[in-house]
């Protein structure tokens, strides 16, 4: 089990201690995510002057959306196969704002369980705060 891991037969008791997830693919996801987004710097400038933020959500979904097929598979059945307590904290409407097809939804659950996890430590919160500000959001 991976750092970020917990008792789900506790969760199941309390709905609101499901604030870790099971899972390998899942748990290396979590930490890449975390490392790239310290990695990278707060936002990133495209051709046009256009400035896009580096939040912990872009960096999920940009990381997500890197790995191989197989392996955005094998994250999908750890969430869904290992993880059947942890609940999502915020609203659909606000998780699924951009989703445009079925794999959008899927890259939006998925990234929303990242953020939702990572977004726990006061370091990443802060940061992840300062570059919405800095980008307006």
């Amino acid at each position: 089990m991976g750092r970020w891991t917990q008792n789900l037969g506790e969760a199941m008791l309390d709905p609101d201690k499901a604030t870790r997830a099971e899972g390998d693919h899942l748990d290396r996801l979590i930490q890449e995510v975390k490392r790239e987004f310290f990695a990278r710097s707060a936002s990133t400038s495209f051709e046009g002057g256009f400035r896009e933020a580096n939040t912990l959500r872009v960096v999920a979904v940009e990381v997500l959306e890197g790995l191989a097929l197989e392996a955005q598979i094998a994250t999908l059945s750890d969430l869904f196969l290992r993880n059947e307590c942890l609940v999502l904290r915020r609203d659909a409407a606000d998780i699924f704002v951009t989703a445009d097809s079925p794999a959008g939804v899927l890259t939006d659950l998925v990234c929303e369980v990242v953020w939702q996890l990572l977004i726990e430590d006061p370091l990443i919160q802060m940061e992840d705060e300062a570059r919405e500000t800095c980008a307006g959001y």
